[in-house]
């Protein structure tokens, strides 16, 4: 478990186990706030002085998976492990905006299945054993609505997690 720091973007990594010890290098002129830094459980790479906390980061809420308590977390926690204040258990900070995106897929999809085959049921050329009004059509109608607002909450889910911060309203 520890931490990647490139001073640039092409620049070879080097390890740190702490993060006292590379905020130790930027006290010491050593490394730039603008370096870059990956934790080995995250897929991204984000600026030093964002995990030091000199440049703001943007911050959301979660809940935690024990104890349904609403916890804060920064962009850059995700895939991390945070304890939770209430139960004490170290929950992982869920990645928001890509939980979002699998619920527009999911979303999406089923709205198509249901819009097909309500289509298709219609205008089949062959006479259909269930008739036009029938309960059928009305449960793929619900799977196009259920499937729309589906999409929309995933859509929609990041920016209801999301904190604003004085920066952000500025």
């Amino acid at each position: 478990m520890g931490y990647l720091v490139k001073a640039s973007f092409n620049a070879e990594p080097r390890a740190y186990a702490l993060v006292d010890d590379i905020r130790t290098d930027v006290e010491a002129k050593l490394l730039p706030l603008s370096a870059y830094v990956h934790h080995d459980k995250q897929r991204f790479w984000y600026s030093v002085g964002e995990l030091i906390g000199e440049e703001p980061t943007p911050s959301f809420r979660y809940r935690c998976k024990h104890c349904k308590t609403w916890l804060i977390a920064r962009k850059i926690d995700v895939g991390l492990q945070l304890p939770c204040e209430k139960c004490g258990k170290m929950p992982k900070v869920p990645d928001i905006e890509r939980e979002g995106r699998f619920m527009m897929v999911g979303g999406g999809v089923s709205a198509a299945l249901g819009i097909l085959v309500t289509v298709c049921h219609y205008f089949a050329p062959l006479p259909s054993a269930i008739p036009a009004g029938s309960r059928f059509n009305l449960g793929f109608i619900f799977l196009i609505f259920a499937g729309l607002f589906q999409f929309y909450q995933g859509w929609s889910r990041p920016a209801q997690l999301r904190l604003k911060t004085p920066q952000d309203r500025n």
